[in-house]
């Protein structure tokens, strides 16, 4: 997400999608350094990247220009963002460590927010006219 937000804040047409890409890369940036931390804290070594799904992701961005590039974003965003949601939800349920378990606890909350704006923005401004 962190690459495609980078699009968003490089590429967004709209002020609203560019300042909320610059937020979830800040915050997300921030939370990676945190898990990649107690990754290798826990002796589970470095944390792989699939860099095929990032560029696939990216790639299915890079026709759309203006709001329809902000619609097109804020949707893929979307999506992602409830993965990320669902696999937090995941740790609070299952994680062992309660470090994890809080932080995982504070992304579910920060993510739903994220979800409910972008949502917003689509149904606000988002709407692409038809030719």
């Amino acid at each position: 997400m962190i690459a495609l937000t980078a699009q968003g804040v490089e590429r967004g047409s709209d002020k609203n999608i560019r300042d909320i890409s610059g937020e979830i890369r800040t915050q997300l940036t921030s939370e990676n350094v945190k898990l990649r931390d107690w990754h290798e804290r826990m002796g589970f070594g470095t944390i792989g990247v699939d860099y095929g799904r990032v560029q696939t992701i990216s790639d299915s961005l890079t026709e759309p220009m203006g709001k329809c590039f902000d619609v097109a974003y804020a949707q893929t965003l979307i999506g992602l963002l409830e993965q990320s949601k669902a696999a937090h939800e995941l740790a609070i349920e299952k994680s062992g460590t309660p470090e994890i378990r809080q932080q995982a606890a504070f992304v579910v909350r920060y993510t739903c927010d994220w979800i409910f704006r972008l949502q917003r923005w689509i149904n606000e401004k988002g709407q692409v006219p038809t030719v």
